[in-house]
């Protein structure tokens, strides 16, 4: 499927105005420190160089709104993986905040229907839980074998 011609960042401003939306004092208050891009795609290129191949999980244990996931389904994207598979089978994340999820499962299926794919933000696989109370076994949608790479803001 050929993508359609869209706003290139209409996903990343989901995330963005959600992260502008919290004032300095909540964030300082509940630990929450987003990672902007800036930094993201250089710590992916770190990891990928590291992991040698094409990941077929990827793991954001903390991943706020999603910036570093859109990140990573950017560089799958440029690899060959469809937009599809790559926002309901090989991304994966949890995060605390309840509406965090909301937006990150939003911009996911913005950025997948951005690249001519549909789809649902339920079928986005970002979970509201606590990734350091979870037993890896236990998290929704883990693969038997584990993930390929985790990767987050430290």
């Amino acid at each position: 499927m050929v993508p359609r011609p869209v706003e290139p960042d209409a996903a990343r401003s989901l995330v963005t105005d959600y992260e502008r939306s919290l004032s300095g004092d909540a964030r300082r208050a509940e630990g929450v420190h987003y990672t902007p891009s800036v930094v993201s795609g250089p710590v992916l290129d770190l990891a990928l160089a590291a992991l040698g191949r094409v990941p077929r999980t990827v793991c954001d244990p903390t991943c706020g709104g999603g910036a570093f996931l859109l990140t990573v389904a950017d560089r799958l994207l440029a690899d060959g993986v469809p937009a599809a598979e790559i926002v309901q089978e090989r991304l994966i994340g949890m995060e605390l905040d309840v509406e965090a999820v909301r937006i990150a499962r939003s911009a996911l299926s913005r950025w997948a229907s951005d690249h001519g794919d549909r789809v649902e933000p339920a079928e986005v696989q970002v979970h509201q839980g606590d990734a350091l109370a979870v037993l890896p076994s236990a998290w929704p949608d883990r693969p038997a074998g584990g993930f390929d790479l985790v990767i987050g803001n430290p």
